[in-house]
């Protein structure tokens, strides 16, 4: 369970304008971040995702600064609006990452088990790229509607971009937004390793 007012953050590309005058006749515009309804899916107009059917909106969220800024893949000088968001009440939460209570289910040290449960957290946090298949989607969406059928607000997952947790929230109203303010990305940091044959 995650109690009422757990904090997230989400992040997207990109910023708004606010125009001002300098002089006569002349406008410039100063970046601010999105306005709170921007920063937010619209209910039935959402893309295909991981764990949403196109057309049925989730809020992915994450547990930090960092690893929502890190999801939306952004480029150095690239400027980043964010929402901090909290929980508007306590939430059940199917947790694949192995960092949040999962107090709903007993321990175990079955290593299918555990193996399976990596898996599931493996298929959420795969990144995802424009020429995947929508397809490949499906087993994800099936098992979050599933959990969600049997009352969970949400499933945690790793971020594979990012050093924290995602979360998908079944219902855009589990969570409001505090505040939007805007970063710029300064350096991104890229490691790597070389596959030995």
């Amino acid at each position: 369970m995650l109690p009422i007012n757990s904090k997230f953050w989400r992040a997207q590309i990109g910023n708004d304008l606010r125009i001002e005058e300098a002089k006569k006749d002349i406008k410039y515009g100063t970046p601010r971040p999105f306005s709170p309804a921007r920063m937010k899916p619209i209910a039935g107009k959402a893309y295909e995702g991981r764990a949403n059917a196109k057309g049925i909106a989730y809020l992915y969220v994450s547990l930090d600064e960092e690893t929502s800024i890190a999801e939306v893949r952004p480029w150095v000088s690239a400027s980043v609006s964010v929402a901090t968001l909290k929980s508007v009440r306590s939430l059940r939460i199917v947790d694949c990452s192995e960092n949040i209570d999962m107090s709903w289910q007993k321990p175990t040290e079955d290593p299918k088990v555990i193996t399976a449960w990596r898996d599931v957290n493996y298929a959420f946090s795969k990144p995802i790229v424009p020429m995947d298949n929508v397809a490949s989607y499906a087993p994800t969406q099936i098992l979050a509607e599933l959990f969600h059928q049997n009352g969970f607000d949400g499933i945690a997952y790793r971020s594979s971009v990012g050093p924290g947790c995602n979360i998908a929230l079944f219902d855009l109203e589990l969570a409001e937004i505090i505040n939007c303010y805007l970063v710029k990305i300064e350096k991104i940091k890229l490691d790597y390793s070389h596959f030995h044959h």
